[in-house]
């Protein structure tokens, strides 16, 4: 074989290999870290792009390139930084999984969470908080929580994993992951939420940690009573092993 023939063989080599590269390898190969939020920063995949229309044909190309691929890396504790690839199926487009690495190097993960959620949703392009390491539960560790669905009155929710220091694992959180607009409580294993359903419809509530499990500690609602006209605010708070009503009272809907 001639030298040339040496240099052209060893081309259509590599273009193969390039080809052939897993989605893995290929969200590895994206632009520069952007640091997003919460203990996260994008490493790889395709960015956020505000300038995409919601529902356009743009979003839906964005979209299935995302399921490719997406990586992050997180710090879970001080000194200890992780890296997590979402990916998923082109398809439909969905996500399914996330792998979790120890770090940057690694090539095998230490754990991979499946999104079993059904109504899991591909974030749009616009959505900068994807994926977010946040301490739900005070105990000096990052969680991981993912979008799950961005509703059209405010409502985010997220699939939730606690990290599990001892097992280095993370363990999904059903309670969390049901919940929306979860924001930790400084210094308590403490969440509140919140979400409503119309101007006039709204909840906010208290959860916190207690012997491994999450309780409400308070509880404040607005229901629209819409055949009177009024909006009736309660006022719950924990009294033992109950949630009590401490306040309640109707008032008239004065945006009519």
């Amino acid at each position: 074989m001639t030298a040339r023939c040496v240099v052209v063989a060893l081309v259509l080599s590599c273009v193969a290999c390039r080809e052939t590269r897993s989605a893995h390898d290929s969200a590895r190969a994206a632009a520069p870290p952007i640091d997003t939020v919460a203990g996260c920063r994008q490493t790889a995949g395709v960015r956020p792009d505000t300038g995409i229309g919601v529902g356009s044909d743009a979003a839906e190309r964005w979209q299935r390139t995302l399921a490719r691929g997406v990586e992050f890396s997180c710090v879970i504790a001080p000194g200890t930084r992780m890296r997590f690839v979402v990916a998923g199926d082109t398809s439909l487009p969905s996500v399914d999984s996330i792998a979790v690495y120890a770090d940057a190097a690694s090539r095998r993960p230490l754990q991979v969470l499946s999104l079993e959620e059904p109504s899991t949703d591909l974030p749009q392009p616009y959505i900068t908080d994807y994926l977010s390491a946040i301490d739900l539960d005070a105990d000096g560790y990052g969680d991981l929580m993912l979008g799950a669905s961005w509703g059209a009155t405010g409502n985010t929710s997220y699939l939730v994993w606690r990290f599990d220091p001892r097992a280095r694992r993370f363990v999904s959180d059903s309670v969390l992951s049901s919940v929306f607009n979860p924001e930790p409580v400084r210094g308590r294993p403490c969440i509140h939420s919140f979400s409503n359903s119309s101007a006039r419809d709204d909840e906010r509530a208290l959860y916190c940690l207690r012997a491994g499990r999450w309780q409400i500690d308070s509880l404040e609602q607005h229901v629209w009573d819409r055949e009177h006209d009024v909006v009736v605010h309660s006022i719950h708070a924990r009294r033992g092993d109950s949630l009590v009503v401490v306040k309640s009272e109707t008032v008239r809907d004065e945006q009519q």
